[in-house]
Parts: structure tokens; sequence; C-alpha cells
């Protein structure tokens, strides 16, 4: 069982190995300004998709679940970030 686990896990990663060797070489400062920009980006397209939910149904999201506290509502919002 343990030569197995070794085995699948080096068949996994030699891919991504092999992949690694054409890739240029960064520096802890541009991966950590890539890493804020990319999650400044997802934040960016999350806030996006809500206007565009918001402005597809035919109901207010926010009142729903501030006001109204419609727990259905609630799902319903959460489930479509999934």
């Amino acid at each position: 069982m343990k030569k197995f686990a070794i085995a699948t896990t080096m068949s996994l990663l030699t891919p991504a190995v092999a992949l690694a060797q054409g890739a240029p070489r960064m520096g802890v400062g541009t991966g950590l300004f890539l890493s804020i920009v990319y999650g400044l980006v997802g934040i960016a397209l999350l806030m996006i998709g809500y206007k565009i939910f918001e402005w597809i149904t035919p109901f207010s999201v926010n009142d729903a679940l501030s006001k109204d506290q419609n727990r259905a509502g609630a799902w319903r919002s959460s489930l479509r970030r999934l």
C-alpha cells in the first residue's frame, strides 16, 4: 500500500515539475504582489456578479435578507455563489 501511495504521488507530481521547468523565476515580492492583485480581482468580480444578480432577480436580495429576515433569500443568494 505504501508503494502504491508513493507511485501515485510521483505520477501526479511529475507533470507539474516538468511544466515548471520553463516557468520564469520570480522573487517573493513579485509573488506577494501578484497574490494581492489576484485577490483584489476576485473581490471585484464577486461584487460585479452580485450587482448583476441584483439586476436580474425580480426582488432586492439585500431587502429580503435584512428587512424581511427571509431565510429562503439567504439560501438562494448563497447557493448562487457556489
